[in-house]
């Protein structure tokens, strides 16, 4: 049974998949700025999906990459 996700947390997992499959890496600066959010906004919707264990965080040197697990195919 699928868990339900709100709106807002799916559309900023369809742009981290999208981004995906354009092999363009995705940051936390990248969903503050498409999403027009805060900072603080961001991190806290991006745990929310990582604790759904939708998405997972890559850290490349200094800097934290977002990419989709399998769990999030089943929902777009």
């Amino acid at each position: 049974i699928k868990e339900e996700v709100p709106e807002e947390l799916m559309k900023i997992l369809t742009f981290i998949t999208n981004s995906k499959s354009m092999k363009r890496p995705i940051s936390f600066k990248d969903i503050g700025k498409e999403f027009n959010i805060t900072a603080p906004t961001t991190k806290r919707k991006i745990k929310d999906l990582e604790e759904r264990k939708l998405v997972r965080i890559v850290k490349q040197g200094r800097n934290k990459l977002l990419e989709p697990n399998t769990e999030a195919e089943k929902y777009l």
